[in-house]
């Protein structure tokens, strides 16, 4: 089977993938234009054309002074002068000052013309009207630098070129990826929408199976009630009447019984009281399903409340010589809570403690309390649980002992009602037992309910 989630973080995943390639990519693209602008405006050949031109028209300016053509006057020559030492400053400034110098290692053209400018500078910035003959000197110091510009010039633009071959065949290789990675992009968002589609098919499936599992199992757990429900309602009835009638045989009211006669009625009789129990915890059962757990609170004496629990108990403690011990920090706890629940609760505890400890046991009941709350807790040293039980021991219909020759009667239900009462009353309740040494129910609650 499909594990969907790893799917969909396997297809997220390699999105993220696919996005941090792109960015390396369009980093690479952008390197390469950059590289190709340099080539361009500002770069090596650029600024070698640039010092070529002004060159030229510094000697042309030259030329025409010497020639007295009108309108070049030494103030113009100064001009180009100017200009072309401007280009040959920024000439030898910068990266792409630097690559040029590069490409002049051999020619040397930058550095002579340099010397050049820096030993002309006072003959050009001293030029007068009529200086003639120094500006033809002048002129015959630069006029040689024009051919060797242009070799430089050739050079530039040769590795110029080679270097936007180079950037053209990087966008070449870049836009192929860029495309490939477009493709890659369109397959990986098919595959995440049909993941993700796929996926949300699957999750409604899974739900309507649920849905589908929860409607049968309601449909069996109602089944099962009303089942129970009938079947404790039809037995009712006749079994009062059987044990109406063994009550009758065993008060000779329809004769005197022999000996064996008698044994057999009390053996009826405790069949019968055993089976009309078992009826009317199913009942209890049923009804507690069926009833919204509603809460009747007031306000009542604690301890006297556990007196009245105590005595309801006494006469199974007396029959097997038990004596139950209430040890009570405060005989004036006051608490707000239902006290019939409660009774239920405390009822069910001691009588299980009583049932399941052996002739002549102990039983104690404690009772702690803080600002807050209360703590009982029913203390037995009787047969006790085993450790892989306890964990169930607060479940509907489980016993220890469900054999049919368990040596205790009931269904199972008492601790699971008690800790529905216990909850209701928004308490805990905890059970601690060993096997052959007894069991310790606790039970903790709020003194008033919210």
């Amino acid at each position: 089977m499909i594990d969907w989630r790893l799917a969909k973080r396997a297809a997220i995943i390699t999105v993220l993938i696919g996005l941090v390639a792109g960015l390396f990519t369009f980093n690479s693209a952008q390197e390469s234009l950059l590289h190709a602008k340099s080539n361009h405006r500002g770069g090596p050949l650029w600024m070698a054309t640039q010092i070529e031109v002004e060159l030229l028209k510094f000697n042309k300016a030259l030329a025409l002074y010497v020639a007295e053509a009108p309108g070049y006057e030494h103030t113009t020559v100064n001009h180009r002068f100017d200009l072309l030492w401007s280009r040959w400053n920024i000439a030898s400034q910068g990266d792409a000052g630097a690559w040029l110098r590069d490409m002049d290692a051999e020619l040397n053209v930058i550095n002579d013309l340099g010397a050049t400018l820096r030993a002309q500078d006072t003959n050009v910035t001293g030029l007068g009207d009529t200086d003639r003959g120094k500006a033809l000197r002048i002129l015959g110091a630069f006029y040689p630098f024009e051919s060797r510009m242009h070799d430089l010039s050739l050079v530039a633009l040769d590795v110029a070129g080679d270097a936007e071959k180079a950037v053209r065949d990087d966008l070449r290789r870049i836009s192929t990826r860029l495309r490939l990675m477009s493709y890659a992009t369109v397959l990986v968002a098919i595959l995440m929408i049909s993941i993700f589609w796929l996926d949300a098919r699957n999750q409604a499936r899974i739900a309507d199976e649920k849905s589908r599992l929860l409607e049968l199992a309601e449909a069996g757990f109602r089944a099962k009630a009303d089942f129970i429900s009938t079947i404790s309602h039809e037995l009712r009835t006749p079994m009062t009447a059987i044990i109406g009638a063994i009550g009758l045989l065993k008060s000779g009211s329809t004769g005197a019984l022999s000996e064996a006669g008698a044994r057999v009625v009390d053996m009826a009789d405790r069949s019968g009281q055993r089976l009309n129990a078992l009826i009317e915890s199913l009942l209890a059962f049923e009804k507690f399903q069926s009833e919204n757990l509603d809460l009747e609170c007031r306000e009542f004496c604690l301890c006297n409340f556990l007196d009245e629990v105590i005595e309801a108990c006494s006469m199974a403690a007396a029959q097997k010589q038990i004596e139950i011990k209430k040890i009570c920090a405060s005989d004036t706890i006051k608490m707000y809570a239902d006290p019939e629940k409660l009774s239920q609760v405390f009822q069910e505890l001691l009588g299980n403690a009583i049932k399941f400890s052996g002739q002549g046991g102990a039983v104690t009941v404690r009772v702690l309390t803080d600002e807050r709350s209360v703590t009982v807790a029913v203390k037995d040293n009787g047969c006790g649980m085993s450790e892989e039980f306890v964990p169930r021991a607060f479940d509907k219909f489980t016993q220890e002992d469900s054999s049919d020759k368990r040596a205790f009667s009931g269904v199972g239900n008492g601790l699971f009602f008690t800790k529905s009462f216990v909850h209701a009353h928004n308490g805990t309740i905890t059970l601690d037992s060993e096997k052959d040494v007894g069991t310790t129910v606790t039970v903790s609650l709020p003194l008033t309910q919210s």
